[in-house]
């Protein structure tokens, strides 16, 4: 049973067509650049032979997704979080372009 197969990324294929002489079943063709899955047995042949790196291995199944914890999201603005009835010290960081000086009183 096989557990990967072989994909194409068509921005990166330059037609050497090695994939084509090294698969044991035919699976790969260059008329449309498509490796046919059902044929394909995920032997990894032509990924090792793809000497552009076109060819990737694949898992047919993805292992499922972690469940989010529930987690209180982190403020956006971290350097702007104070403490309530808190006054910010003189000088302190504002909200400026990163090119000014940091005001102060």
């Amino acid at each position: 049973m096989k557990t990967q197969i072989a994909v194409r990324n068509l921005r990166l294929c330059t037609k050497d067509c090695l994939c084509l002489y090294v698969c044991p079943t035919g699976a790969s063709d260059t008329e449309n650049s498509v490796i046919d899955t059902e044929k394909c047995i995920g032997c990894g042949v032509c990924a090792g032979a793809c000497p552009s790196g076109a060819i990737s291995m694949v898992p047919l199944e993805y292992p499922p997704q972690q469940k989010r914890t529930a987690i209180s999201p982190p403020s956006p603005l971290p350097w702007l979080r104070t403490k309530p009835g808190r006054k910010r010290p003189p000088g302190s960081w504002r909200m400026r372009p990163l090119t000014m000086r940091p005001t102060g009183s």
